[in-house]
Parts: structure tokens; sequence; C-alpha cells
């Protein structure tokens, strides 16, 4: 378990939510504000702009980790995720096989 909540990795995520956060109610809300919009403060469109936004990114972590494992085994070899604690598929000449 700890392997999948590395590999999205957490603290980014959180910090891209706290980062989103502020620029909404610090710098686009009192902009607008500014010149005389109406804000209607829509709790479930913004908690949906932050899922997606958290789960498109967690998706890139893990596209990320998967197509560069032998980049990453060079590069930082104490901490490859892929292929050492989550197993990856093996493509042989166009076929999936999930159980080589």
């Amino acid at each position: 378990m700890e392997a999948y909540i590395r590999i999205v990795r957490w603290k980014n995520l959180i910090f891209i939510l706290v980062i989103q956060w502020l620029m909404q109610y610090a710098v686009v809300h009192p902009m607008l504000q500014t010149y005389g919009f109406e804000i209607y403060n829509r709790d479930i469109f913004n908690i949906l702009l932050y899922s997606a936004t958290i789960l498109i990114t967690a998706g890139g972590y893990i596209i990320n980790d998967y197509f560069d494992v032998k980049i990453d085994r060079i590069n930082r070899p104490d901490r490859v995720i892929v292929s050492e604690k989550i197993l990856r598929r093996f493509i042989r000449s166009g076929t999936c096989h999930p159980f080589t």
C-alpha cells in the first residue's frame, strides 16, 4: 500500500491542492470583486475542480513512473517503485501478456 501512495507523490498533490485553493481565494475572487463581478461560491464545483486536478496529476505521475523505469534506475536507483514494488506488465509483439 505504501508503494501506491508513494507513486502518486502525495506531498506534491497536497501542495497543488493548497496552491489551487489559495489562488482562488487570494487572487481570483479579489480580482473579480474589484471589477464588480458577483461571486457565487458553489462548493460542489470547487470540489469537482480540485478532484479533477488531483486525479489527473496523480495519473500523470503514475504514467511517468511506468515509462521511465530505465531512466529512474540510472538517476535514482534507491527510489524506483515500478517493477520493484509494483509489478509491471510485459508487452511483447503488440499483445499484452499479464501472466508472464
